[in-house]
């Protein structure tokens, strides 16, 4: 009950910072970094939305999904992109693997390099029943095994030992499946699984059930999740050293903490279910900012998305992507980790209008309208667009430590989505992040920048295209 405690101290302290940081910030000199203009490139899919780099940088894995209930000729697929690391050398897609029916929704590469995981839904019920996750090497399926119900992201850790996996088991909507209903509701999961047998003998080593999550913390906020089944995991990712994975649940504005050396001391007893291996090792829930009131009249918080983890493990940031009747949540939190997976703290939170102020362009707003928890519904804020922060990446390029923000979509006046970058030094320590430069990402109008990842070395940085026939797009960050 103490991890619990924590928790609420920590939310409840972010929650007083939310509103003084908002506001223009005070300039801060950068390092010279420089922001090459994008490289896009088409992978000949019919869509692209997440994808991973390789340890070594040279190849960049794409997902592309098929439709949710997609019939004869509604595949998914992955295609692997050859990047030589040079900036005047082009892009080149040297394998795509048909995968089938079943909407494919996140891809990882197991740090050897030999093979990918891949997380597929249902192709009948995706929000119902089970999804799989596969593993291809080369264009060959080396396994697959059932996860969760709507598997929507995964990330596999350093070591490669373990897969974690974030199953949202989204509410049904009949108007993408007719086979569904919503009586169907099913809950969702967060699932650890064991790759220390090979791609061909996968296991399921944990599962965290949303009715442990809910039990163990968040039955206490019912503001944020009336019931179990209203916790839906969304983004993985996983510390630096391997040793636990954070796990974005985004309309209850948290972060599952689940640990995996207990995951690992623990799966090996036979005796102990892979559901009770779970409950050990979820260490926390942590609480973001919450409590804030939308255009009608809903409690809403910042909805967090994708994250990123510094390359040293002392911080995260969250992606909050917030809901479309509260745009001033749209922005940044950091999570200060230093302590450990048990005493993670939230530090500041930042509105990304204020972040980037050429994206109040065209709305007469100075600023990033003052948002209060359990306040009134800030004035002005129904003027801000809607650019739904998606994902981060957080990496050091010539000295200077670099965050990078995809912005799904596309800011007033402006045709498709983009990517922010920022001077992120002092982040840890409350400094807010100080803009570099932000570029417009895709081809065509309505472009979505999906994800947004670093090459290892700091120098590009590449995003998949949603909602632009498979489109990726590299920039160059130099110093």
């Amino acid at each position: 009950m103490e991890r619990t405690a924590r928790a609420r101290t920590s939310s409840a302290g972010i929650l007083a910072l939310v509103w003084v940081l908002s506001g223009p910030f005070a300039a801060r000199g950068s390092a010279q970094v420089t922001i090459g203009e994008p490289l896009n490139f088409d992978t000949g899919s019919a869509n692209a939305e997440i994808l991973d780099i390789a340890r070594g940088d040279r190849f960049v894995y794409v997902s592309s999904p098929g439709g949710a209930c997609g019939g004869e000729g509604d595949s998914s697929g992955l295609s692997v992109v050859l990047h030589l690391g040079e900036s005047r050398m082009p892009l080149k897609e040297v394998v795509t693997v048909d995968l089938g029916l079943g909407e494919v929704t996140s891809v990882a590469v197991h740090p050897s390099g030999l093979y990918s995981l891949l997380t597929v839904k249902d192709p009948d019920k995706p929000n119902v029943n089970p999804g799989k996750i596969v593993a291809v090497g080369g264009n060959r399926l080396l396994g697959s095994i059932p996860v969760g119900v709507g598997p929507d992201s995964i990330d596999i850790s350093s070591d490669g030992s373990f897969a974690v996996i974030c199953c949202e088991a989204e509410v049904p909507v009949i108007a993408d499946c007719d086979a569904e209903t919503p009586e169907e509701d099913a809950a969702g999961s967060i699932e650890v699984i064991d790759l220390r047998r090979g791609p061909s003998q996968l296991a399921v080593a944990a599962v965290v059930t949303v009715e442990e999550m809910f039990t163990r913390e968040l039955s206490a906020h019912p503001a944020r999740a009336a019931s179990a089944k209203a916790i839906e995991p969304e983004y993985a990712a996983i510390s630096p050293d391997s040793s636990y994975a954070l796990c974005s649940l985004q309309d209850q504005s948290a972060i599952a903490v689940v640990d995996l050396v207990t995951t690992a001391d623990l799966s090996a007893d036979e005796n102990l279910t892979a559901e009770d291996v779970g409950a050990a090792a979820l260490v926390d829930i942590v609480l973001l900012p919450h409590g804030f009131i939308d255009r009608r009249g809903t409690i809403r918080g910042v909805h967090p998305d994708g994250l990123s983890i510094s390359a040293g493990g002392t911080y995260a940031v969250t992606a909050n992507e917030a809901h479309t009747d509260a745009r001033h949540l749209h922005g940044i939190t950091v999570l200060d980790l230093r302590g450990g997976p048990a005493a993670i703290a939230v530090g500041a939170t930042y509105c990304i209008f204020d972040l980037d102020p050429t994206l109040l362009n065209g709305t007469g707003l100075a600023a990033c309208p003052v948002a209060v928890p359990g306040g009134p519904f800030p004035a002005d804020a129904s003027k801000l667009p809607r650019v739904d922060p998606e994902d981060t990446a957080v990496f050091e390029s010539g000295g200077t430590t670099v965050l990078a923000v995809a912005l799904e979509r596309a800011a007033k006046d402006q045709d498709r989505g983009s990517a922010l970058f920022l001077d992120a030094a002092g982040i840890l320590d409350g400094a807010p992040p100080v803009k570099i430069d932000r570029k417009l990402v895709g081809i065509n109008p309505g472009a979505r920048p999906e994800v947004v990842a670093n090459t290892s070395d700091g120098r590009y940085v590449f995003t998949a295209n949603e909602n632009e026939s498979g489109t990726i797009t590299r920039i160059e960050v130099g110093s």
